[in-house]
């Protein structure tokens, strides 16, 4: 009986120890890839996204203003929406204003916008 007991524990810790290297395999090679091809759906500034398609920035830029002003708009709308709800779910609110100042700081660099997509994005932006 003690026998079965280790045995069944050896191949538990065996398939644990499988599943965290699968997990760090993906978190260390697969994942990367994806944001960096901009295949990732969560990426704002990927290849298929309205700001890798949109703008003409190198992603590197585009990631930069991206997270500066999702934590301005962040602290403003918590801030903004404590008083009256303090638990409602601010990420669309957060990501409007992103998308707003984002298009504010690279107006400029607006590309493709005879593309129905662009398009459709700065019309969005603008209303």
């Amino acid at each position: 009986m003690n026998q079965d007991i280790k045995f069944i524990l050896k191949w538990i810790g065996i398939t644990i120890g499988g599943l965290v290297v699968v997990f760090l395999i993906m978190a260390v090679f697969i994942l990367p890839l994806l944001r960096e091809e901009g295949l990732s759906e969560n990426d704002p500034c990927g290849a298929k996204s309205p700001q890798g398609l949109c703008y003409s920035i190198p992603q590197a830029l585009c990631l930069s203003v991206w997270d500066f002003y999702h934590k301005e708009c962040e602290q403003a709308i918590k801030e903004e929406l404590r008083k009256d709800k303090p638990s409602s779910l601010i990420g669309p609110a957060v990501k409007s204003c992103v998308i707003k100042k984002f298009d504010k700081v690279m107006y400029y660099n607006r590309t493709n916008q005879e593309d129905p997509v662009c398009s459709g994005y700065f019309q969005n932006i603008q209303n």
